[in-house]
């Protein structure tokens, strides 16, 4: 947090951000709280069962028009139950957010593996 802060403060002179960190799965937020979610790792590990209460959570903690960068494991690394195809992600999110991008990316991450993501960027839909 410390970093980000810092990093955020450098570079974003005319600009007040504040960084919260919470449990994605109890975030105790207000509604229409934030103007843009960060999610680099979370979504691919939440459950099946709770795939539905995670998405209105941050639904519902966006302001009208607010934005959701979605980075998770694409099924192009292999089938596995935390790896999404386009479609599915299309599945999962529409209906509560505008899907405005959606790519694959590669990266070759610290251990040397080659990994495969789905990067979305999504606005908050008014349902």
């Amino acid at each position: 947090m410390e970093i980000a802060n810092r990093r955020a403060g450098a570079s974003q002179k005319d600009e007040d951000v504040d960084f919260k960190v919470k449990n994605f799965m109890d975030m105790d937020f207000s509604s229409e709280s934030f103007d843009f979610v960060l999610d680099i790792g979370c979504f691919h590990h939440v459950v099946e069962e709770d795939r539905s209460r995670f998405i209105k959570n941050v639904h519902r903690v966006l302001r009208q028009g607010g934005r959701y960068l979605l980075m998770c494991f694409s099924e192009g690394m292999g089938r596995a139950w935390n790896h999404f195809s386009e479609r599915q992600i299309r599945d999962l999110f529409t209906g509560h957010f505008n899907i405005l991008t959606l790519d694959e990316i590669s990266s070759v991450e610290g251990d040397g593996v080659t990994r495969k993501f789905h990067v979305s960027l999504m606005e908050r839909s008014s349902e």
